[in-house]
């Protein structure tokens, strides 16, 4: 619980999403690392922790296209009030630990929340300042504040190349105090569908982001602007630097 996790600090192997070739002199090197203090505080549903994934899909690097996707909210299935820190149901929200419960197909529903549902729950439950809008109007502004953040500090690194693209998974938290933090980002995000929830959400993600990644791609073959995007649809537009046209 909170008095547990105060002063913890989680370390986590960095860059094991995609893969990268090395030489044997530098085999032996120690991985990366990624030290963050944990989030002590968070906000809880029902008792329970959860955290945020959302999409950024870099449709084009030339020029570069950047948009935003809703996600879904994965919650622990084990209360997070006064839990030791080796209760890893209650702390860590990934499926590949919450499967472990020996009730998880019963309630694999109650773990995998869309965003009306957050919204629903914090209108009946959250503190003042959640209820009506807070979802639409702070919560998604936020995180989409912190995405093109991440990628304008990132982008000079990328390679471009017409035809790349990509679809990054960014996994956010929600303190009491509805402060929305980064907890990281994913270069190969999960695209299974168990649930309602997700049925929902990743086919359509997937769908929408093969179609502006080959939209943007042939506008720029025929040497054309390649916004606006008519297959753009429940994606919302981040950053483009495509020059304006007279």
């Amino acid at each position: 619980g909170q008095k547990a996790a105060a002063n913890v600090r989680m370390s986590k192997p960095g860059g094991r999403a995609r893969s990268s070739s090395s030489s044997s002199s530098s085999s032996s090197l120690p991985a990366s690392k990624i030290v963050q203090r944990y989030l002590a505080k968070p906000l809880l549903l029902n008792g329970c922790k959860f955290d945020i994934r959302v999409y950024m899909h870099v449709a084009s690097t030339t020029p570069y296209v950047v948009l935003y996707h809703d996600g879904y909210l994965r919650l622990a299935l084990e209360p997070y009030a006064d839990a030791p820190a080796s209760d890893l149901a209650a702390h860590l929200t990934n499926q590949y630990v919450q499967k472990k419960r020996p009730d998880f197909k019963e309630r694999m529903e109650e773990s995998v929340w869309d965003f009306a549902q957050l919204q629903s729950y914090l209108d009946e439950h959250g503190p003042a300042a959640s209820k009506g809008n807070w979802v639409d109007k702070v919560l998604r502004k936020r995180m989409q504040q912190v995405m093109k953040t991440c990628f304008l500090a990132a982008k000079n690194k990328l390679t471009r190349k017409a035809g790349f693209f990509d679809l990054l998974g960014f996994d956010f938290m929600v303190d009491e105090d509805l402060h929305v933090w980064l907890l990281e980002v994913n270069t190969n995000p999960a695209l299974h569908t168990p649930s309602r929830v997700l049925q929902n959400v990743v086919p359509e993600v997937v769908d929408e982001a093969l179609r502006l990644s080959v939209e943007c791609f042939r506008k720029k073959a025929k040497g054309g602007a390649v916004l606006p995007l008519s297959s753009q649809k429940t994606f919302s537009l981040l950053y483009c630097d495509e020059p304006k046209r007279a």
